[in-house]
């Protein structure tokens, strides 16, 4: 069912999770409000949910029970969950780390709080992460050297802190784009990160030094 693009306004109806046999729904683009409906979880046969760019609200609805198995539903073959630009509240679900058929991961320009889980850095099939542009606070796990898939690690922003973790040769081998600025990351910006030679590399140099970023910010949040 693909209902993107067009000027739908209101709540997603919960007669959709009566569809018992639906396989994609794409509602992108819309008008829409409210929150996701709470028997998502019952559609078994879901493979695609597209819900990105509305003014969806609200946290993951508490009844999903197992997280990782609705994320298995919702994403498509090739592993993408499109939930950004809404208005979603609320932690980043330490479960997310079971849905390990994650290629991508898009929930920026949201409302999203707490902490990126210690369980998001164990998705090593996760290529491409976006997380700008909400309130996300903590550090930069040093785990972020295991995600061996991982091209663009994008965390702008938020207000995140610490240092950037060093990375040992051969890891983040497929990273292209770690955009940092606009957090309070300290520090300076270690060799082994610049020795990647990114195709962009940004951050709020003034608190953290980077003789190698291609773009510095120097006005921190």
């Amino acid at each position: 069912m693909d209902l993107s693009y067009n000027r739908l306004s209101g709540t997603i109806p919960n007669e959709f999770t009566q569809l018992r046999n639906l396989k994609s729904i794409f509602l992108n683009e819309n008008r829409l409000i409210g929150t996701l409906p709470q028997g998502l979880k019952e559609l078994s046969s879901l493979q695609d949910l597209w819900v990105d760019h509305n003014s969806l609200a609200g946290t993951i609805p508490e009844d999903l029970g197992d997280l990782s198995s609705f994320l298995q539903k919702i994403i498509n073959n090739e592993g993408v969950l499109y939930v950004n630009e809404n208005a979603f509240t609320g932690p980043i679900p330490l479960s997310i780390g079971k849905a390990s058929s994650l290629t991508y991961v898009d929930i920026s320009d949201n409302e999203i709080t707490g902490f990126i889980p210690d369980s998001f850095y164990d998705l090593d099939k996760l290529e491409f992460v976006y997380l700008s542009n909400n309130t996300l606070a903590g550090t930069i796990s040093e785990k972020i050297s295991e995600m061996s898939s991982l091209r663009d690690f994008w965390v702008e922003g938020n207000v995140m802190t610490g240092t950037i973790p060093n990375i040992q040769p051969g890891e983040l081998g497929s990273l292209a784009e770690l955009l940092l600025h606009r957090n309070s990351f300290i520090g300076k910006m270690p060799e082994s990160i610049c020795e990647l030679d990114l195709e962009k590399l940004f951050a709020d140099c003034e608190e953290l030094s980077c003789s190698c970023c291609t773009s510095c910010y120097r006005d921190s949040v």
